[in-house]
């Protein structure tokens, strides 16, 4: 590599860094989500890689820099990345989740030269995960990558595709041809066999819905009899609709613009703004336009369905923010003003509130469906959920025009006897 350029994917404390640099490297661009990793590894290597001016570091998701990078490379080397040590295993979606997917391995595929070679390596503690990363590599470069499957401390699995694999007779042990489900960004789960919900996932998912209608049906006791008036159970959909929609939109948007706390915090900042703004238009709207909302609500999440969040890849960074927060913040507008007016209009709002509670709790269960759906399907499933809700909310509508015409009736029937007395 006297005249190399390399690549590091999860740079970590340096170690791939170092030794490309012993090799000869003459740049290396070394991508690193977490700058406190990327600080010990500065302050405590003991080759100090990232001292050497050749090394140029990017505090940056992995994906994100293979979409904003246009350098070509003779090595990318994509080392252990997991996040198992950053959150629990009840997790729905990891930070490493989008690395290893199809379209994350063609894209490493397109950032190298013609003569140049992908060395990923993992720490694969069953077989058939090593069996993934093997043909996720293997699909996405069209060639059998050379494998080597020798346990050396910090990884089990080594994979070598490119010009580094070209021409060799390449002997592949069986456990890494077993039939699996390779990970896509829509279905990105290294770590699940095949699309299911894990056991102890509704194990433990059973346990927080039913300790949260404990603790609902405990401060209002009326609650489950409540569930058959239309009107709690349209504010049951709202929240369980509106919890399906958030968690959607950041998955999204950090497919998008990579999986980092800024990311999280314009997400995050664009849905209370759209909430902020539905609830100072909520007093100038009437309750009869609510069908029209709601239309328009199905209507922006079949374009959100539709409309793939890869499409917007062409466009300059400053557009691709504009359409992906559109994308994003139109459908959760319409759903927040939704709520607002059914809100609004509730006869006991402490139950409304309980019961909205209580569909956020379940829309935040449901997002785990997206293991066995993928994660396009949320969108699906939130636009059923306010199908459903707009439905209670017309049976609503009707049961008041029936009163109404009750009352009206007995009204001009009574002043028919009055008169007539």
């Amino acid at each position: 590599m006297s005249e190399g350029t390399a690549l590091v994917i999860g740079a970590g404390t340096g170690n791939d860094v170092a030794v490309l640099l012993h090799k000869g490297a003459k740049y290396i661009d070394a991508v690193e989500i977490d700058p406190v990793i990327y600080a010990i590894g500065r302050a405590q290597h003991p080759l100090h890689p990232y001292a050497d001016p050749r090394v140029h570091v990017h505090i940056n998701d992995a994906r994100a820099f293979l979409r904003l990078s246009t350098r070509k490379y003779d090595v990318v080397a994509m080392g252990t990345l997991d996040s198992q040590t950053l959150l629990g295993g009840m997790s729905s979606v990891r930070l490493d989740n989008y690395v290893y997917t199809l379209e994350s391995f063609r894209a490493a595929h397109d950032h190298l030269k013609a003569t140049g070679s992908l060395i990923a390596y993992h720490m694969s503690p069953r077989p058939y995960i090593g069996a993934k990363v093997f043909q996720l590599v293997a699909a996405a470069f069209h060639q059998v990558p050379l494998p080597d499957v020798a346990f050396r401390n910090l990884f089990n699995l080594t994979v070598v595709a490119g010009a580094g694999a070209g021409g060799l007779d390449i002997s592949v042990p069986q456990q890494l041809v077993e039939q699996v489900q390779l990970p896509t960004d829509d279905w990105p789960y290294l770590y699940l066999r095949e699309p299911t919900i894990p056991t102890h996932y509704l194990v433990a998912l059973g346990g927080v819905l039913a300790i949260a209608a404990l603790f609902i049906g405990l401060a209002l006791p009326g609650a489950p009899r409540a569930m058959r008036d239309p009107r709690d159970v349209a504010l049951f959909g709202t929240g369980l609709g509106f919890l399906l929609l958030e968690s959607k939109s950041v998955t999204e948007m950090s497919l998008i613009f990579g999986a980092t706390w800024t990311v999280n915090l314009l997400v995050f900042a664009a849905i209370l703004v759209c909430i902020t703004i539905a609830n100072l238009l909520v007093s100038r709207i009437d309750r009869a336009a609510l069908p029209a909302i709601f239309l328009a609500l199905l209507a922006t999440l079949g374009i959100a369905y539709l409309v793939p969040a890869s499409s917007l890849l062409p466009f300059a960074p400053a557009v691709q923010w504009i359409l992906g927060a559109a994308l994003v913040a139109v459908p959760i507008f319409f759903a927040a003003l939704i709520f607002a007016l059914l809100f609004r209009d509730h006869p006991e709002p402490t139950r409304g509130l309980g019961v909205n509670l209580m569909g956020a709790i379940v829309g935040g269960l449901l997002e785990y469906s997206a293991m066995g759906l993928g994660i396009k399907a949320l969108y699906l499933v939130a636009a059923i959920t306010y199908l459903g809700t707009l439905l209670a909310v017309l049976r609503d509508e009707k049961r008041a025009a029936n009163t109404r015409r009750i009352a009206a009736a007995s009204t001009a029937g009574m002043s028919q006897i009055v008169r007539q007395s």
